[in-house]
């Protein structure tokens, strides 16, 4: 007969073993996935624009040589200011309300930080120029700091998960750390 103290302590080493190989596993496939987006050739093309209106919190018109363009902010998502937002976007926020509330809030962030003002477009190679809707997708900087990474980080976005750029990886961090900080719209959980 097996004692209970020998069970426990064989699911004990197992439990640390399969714990020691999921991290040990994701860590190794994260840095397996830098050092592939780094090897890959990788031009960033840019140009400058100024934000004429912005539309929601990762949405904006800019004019650029001239004509003005809808961009849509690679790589994020804001709750949304007139459209239901999906619990599954949201790591499974219900509360409708406090993301409409964050909705609102990301906008008016977003407006009083780069509206009227000239700010870089950085296209990135491995997403291509134009989303779903038609608008233009590129990611936005200010004053050569990246803006559509600050709303990851005071937390009026999540990262737009369902396609693959390059700055994904350093988003996802940023996200993981608001969502464990409860910043900004992870209050709502």
């Amino acid at each position: 007969m097996i004692n209970s103290k020998k069970v426990l302590r064989i699911s004990l080493i197992l439990v640390f073993t399969f714990s020691f190989l999921y991290l040990f596993r994701g860590n190794y496939l994260e840095s397996f996935n830098r050092e592939e987006i780094h090897r890959e050739e990788y031009v960033e093309e840019s140009q400058y624009g100024v934000v004429e209106r912005v539309i929601d919190g990762d949405t904006a018109e800019i004019k650029v040589n001239g004509e003005v363009e809808t961009f849509r902010f690679l790589g994020v998502d804001t709750p949304e200011l007139h459209l239901e937002n999906d619990p599954e976007d949201y790591r499974g926020i219900t509360d409708e309300k406090c993301l409409s509330l964050w909705a609102e809030k990301a906008t008016n962030y977003t407006k009083d930080r780069i509206e009227g003002e000239e700010v870089r477009l950085v296209y990135d190679s491995r997403r291509g120029r134009k989303g779903f809707y038609g608008r233009t997708l590129a990611y936005i900087e200010i004053n050569d700091s990246d803006f559509t990474k600050e709303l990851i980080d005071k937390g009026y976005a999540r990262v737009y998960d369902r396609s693959e750029f390059i700055r994904k990886l350093d988003y996802l961090e940023a996200e993981s750390i608001a969502y464990s900080e409860q910043i900004g719209l992870w209050k709502c959980s």
